[in-house]
């Protein structure tokens, strides 16, 4: 039940007017209403004699609303007008213009709330225009009947009589000045007030009422004659908009200065006294100049205006940009690129985004908008390319969240094969065994693919999934161990809400372009904090392009977390930095995906990130803090795994208890040596007296990794062959069959000779003294040192490879050999 209801309601129920202040607590605004409200000062005694007619009166307002309701369904309004036809307003967290779009019928038209005038401009056009406009029902019956006799005075029409209601009918219909028109006129007016309250049909007439030329409201004069909201015009603003419609073109600021200057003090001196205007503000009023000329319909932020055109508010768009900051990392950008362009790289994106709210401070898609040539038009920030390294956080994070790495653990940076993909770094060097902080600060490429490779189906692929940031196209994407590469092409704009996961302690969630988005925007958790922290941590150590070794020396610098990537080809540089308050968010490339030696993200994006970064933090200088499940333990130097009884150096690493593994060091392990002849004993042969024997703590690598290590050039110190006296088998993991890889697939081609299709038999073990013994298909074929290789010849079927050695340690591994009808060159590579 509407308000009105109410009202006739409480008429019917209450005819001796008894409970007449009951009816008045009823908050509605309408002219019976006022009517009640101008008898409420009859004595109640005179209103009980004549209730009957108050009855009458009230079923009367009754029946024209049903009518007026009824003619609404068979003459609707044209909605499209009144409540479709607007242009759409853009504008900055401070309010500042970012650019007003055209209305469907080709005007300057905002849509604007009644409290977003100002109250000049509210009150001064009811006071010029329509001074019953609160009491008459749309039409005024006086104004009508003095306009007609002022016409008839004058012989022509000079004054039409009409209400605001009548005027806003008018503008949503326009017509010939006829008697006709005007009583088609009123009638619409009467509709409107049936439909609309009395402060919508002064939002509309405030927001249709022309202006001159293609300019039609306030909300657009305001911002096109004086550059500001219109909730902030002054006096003397309000009252030269006030006077426009009277003649919009003839009293034109920008073309009848004196005219409009006229009529704008002949509006100060009709509206001041109500009012209540000092007579000393209405003469600086007076004082102040007119316009001369429309202000320039601005075009900021055109990649963020184009990018939001179907989300969001349909009229007044508030984005949650920060136009000083815009303003900087545009400039910031543009003289980063300008640099390049010499090196054949043109364009370039920023985003900034504030974490605790997830508002985005800064939407940078090109560096030069109107650029035909380089593709200005394209929003680099919402197009997906290779981000390069810039997952590998994540796959670490996953790696700590399944106990398999700490900042210090060692993972090994040297050639590996998985199925015939060989993953190599940027600079196509191996440096052995690396810290996993070392490993990600330096974006190696190896460590990473291995990591992937021993987490499986819970790896980064997994973790991709979950974020949902995937579509049709993506969705279908089996990049496999290459995905930590970059083989996962995506947006800017996901980059950056993923590096702010980090900084929400693992909660992702949505970015937010609008200032008027008060939805809740609590995310979903996609990693722990605890994980998080320490990822954060590692990246805070990656070597500034900015005063690399003393930074944090500097007043103007605050700590951040950075990383950057490079993609294939070397055709996009990123770089994605943040702190516990921002993540800023930088591509530089060509939008036609050439590429250039300048697009390496450490050289081109870092640069720019870090600059930005500094910008946002020269008065602030914030970190985060440690989760308490965080706590820190001393770790073997030299295999980051929890030190052991003979790990003699050591150093403190993060770990989550719980979580991370509390394998002891393996690397680090005593021997005991015979002395007469250096062969190693165990507890089994030790049958002589303690003083034969001595001990001593060695190195013991994985197998592989023992390889590269010697074939680098490192000393390793041999572990001695075992007592051949022995009869116990001592069995460990030191030994390891490279190739063939176990479930490996090999395609043998029928048209190629045999004598060109083999397979590379190859062992890895912690020494290279003692022979070791391989098997196929449980049948002997060859004796040789670990380091020596030799092929086989592929026959069709699974088959079994096994190796032993003289310590008894094995190694076994299954193939399958298919056969190819079609030439392939990689035959005799695995898929």
């Amino acid at each position: 039940m509407n308000k009105r209801h109410r009202i006739i309601l409480a008429i019917l129920q209450y005819p001796n007017f008894n409970n007449y202040h009951e009816l008045t607590r009823i908050d509605i605004k309408s002219p019976f209403l006022r009517f009640l409200e101008r008898m409420g000062r009859i004595p109640l005694v005179f209103i009980r004699v004549h209730s009957w007619f108050i009855l009458v009166l009230a079923l009367g307002w009754l029946g024209y609303h049903i009518l007026m309701s009824l003619s609404l369904l068979v003459f609707p309004l044209p909605m499209d007008v009144l409540e479709q036809g607007y242009s759409t307003v853009h504008l900055a967290s401070n309010e500042e213009l970012l650019r007003i779009s055209l209305s469907p019928s080709g005007k300057y038209r905002i849509k604007l709330r009644l409290e977003d005038f100002s109250e000049y401009l509210s009150k001064g056009f009811i006071i010029y225009e329509d001074n019953y406009f609160y009491y008459h029902p749309g039409v005024n019956p006086f104004a009508l009947i003095r306009a007609l006799v002022t016409n008839i005075r004058k012989g022509k029409i000079v004054s039409g009589g009409s209400t605001i209601t009548m005027q806003v009918a008018k503008l949503m219909e326009p017509k010939e000045r006829t008697a006709k028109s005007k009583i088609i006129e009123i009638f619409r007016a009467l509709q409107l007030e049936e439909k609309y309250s009395k402060k919508e049909i002064l939002e509309i007439y405030l927001n249709l009422v022309p202006m001159g030329g293609n300019i039609e409201g306030t909300g657009a004069a305001a911002y096109l004659y004086f550059g500001k909201p219109a909730k902030y015009l002054s006096l003397a603003e309000s009252a030269l908009l006030i006077g426009l419609p009277k003649s919009p073109n003839r009293y034109r600021p920008d073309r009848a200065v004196e005219r409009a200057e006229k009529q704008r003090n002949l509006v100060l001196n009709k509206i001041a006294t109500k009012l209540k205007v000092q007579t000393e503000l209405v003469q600086t009023a007076k004082n102040l100049k007119i316009p001369q000329q429309r202000f320039k319909n601005s075009y900021e932020t055109p990649s963020l205006i184009v990018r939001t055109q179907a989300i969001g508010p349909k009229f007044v768009k508030r984005y949650s940009i920060d136009m000083a900051l815009q303003r900087y990392c545009e400039q910031s950008l543009a003289k980063a690129v300008d640099k390049f362009k010499i090196n054949g790289c043109h364009n370039g994106a920023v985003i900034v985004l504030d974490n605790h709210t997830m508002e985005v401070l800064v939407y940078v898609g090109s560096v030069n908008f109107y650029d035909s040539i380089y593709g200005g038009q394209i929003n680099c920030a919402n197009i997906k390319r290779s981000p390069g390294s810039l997952l590998k956080p994540f796959l670490y994070a996953v790696g700590m969240e399944r106990g398999l790495v700490t900042p210090k653990k060692i993972l090994f940076d040297i050639e590996r094969n998985y199925q015939g993909y060989n993953p190599i770094n940027f600079n196509r060097k191996f440096l052995g065994p690396v810290t996993a902080e070392d490993a990600l600060i330096g974006s190696m490429n190896v460590p990473a693919v291995n990591l992937e490779y021993e987490l499986g189906k819970d790896g980064l692929s997994s973790f991709i999934r979950e974020t949902h940031l995937s579509d049709e196209k993506r969705i279908k994407i089996d990049a496999g161990l290459s995905l930590v590469l970059g083989a996962y092409p995506m947006t800017l704009e996901e980059l950056v809400k993923l590096y702010a996961c980090l900084a929400n302690g693992g909660k992702l969630r949505e970015i937010r372009f609008f200032k008027d988005d008060c939805g809740r925007n609590e995310g979903f958790s996609v990693l722990t904090p605890e994980a998080c922290f320490i990822i954060t941590t590692m990246l805070s150590e990656i070597e500034r392009p900015d005063l690399p070794q003393c930074w944090e020396f500097t007043n103007n610098r605050g700590r951040i977390a950075f990383k950057t990537g490079t993609s294939f080809g070397l055709r996009d540089a990123w770089c994605i930095g943040y702190n516990p308050d921002y993540t800023v968010g930088v591509w530089v490339g060509n939008v036609d995906c050439k590429g250039s030696d300048v697009l390496v993200g450490i050289k081109a994006a870092a640069p720019i990130t870090v600059d930005i970064l500094n910008h946002l933090t020269r008065y602030k200088d914030s970190w985060f803090k440690r989760p308490d499940k965080v706590q820190q333990r001393e770790v073997c130097a030299i295999s980051g795994e929890v030190a052991g009884p003979y790990c003699h150096r050591t150093v403190w690493d993060y770990y989550i208890p719980g979580i991370s593994s509390n394998k002891i060091c393996a690397v680090h392990k005593q021997i005991h040596l015979r002395k007469s002849d250096g062969l190693e004993v165990c507890r089994f042969c030790m049958n002589q007296s303690a003083d034969k024997y001595y001990s001593k703590v060695v190195e013991v690598w994985p197998p592989e990794v023992a390889n590269y290590l010697r074939a680098s050039g490192r000393k390793i110190e041999k572990i001695p062959r075992h007592n051949p006296e022995c009869n116990t088998i001592n069995i460990c993991g030191g030994l390891k069959i490279k190739s063939p890889l176990s479930g490996g697939y090999y395609a043998l081609n029928e048209r190629l000779d045999s004598q060109e299709q083999k397979i590379l038999l190859q062992a890895e073990s912690d020494t290279d003294c003692e022979p070791i013994y391989w098997f196929l298909d449980d049948k002997f074929i060859y004796q040789g040192s670990p380091d020596q290789t030799f092929y086989i010849k592929p026959v069709p079927g699974e088959h079994t490879v096994t190796i032993i050695d003289s310590r008894g340690r094995n190694e076994e591994v299954t193939f399958v050999v298919h056969k190819r009808l079609f030439p392939n060159i990689n035959a005799w590579t695995t898929d």
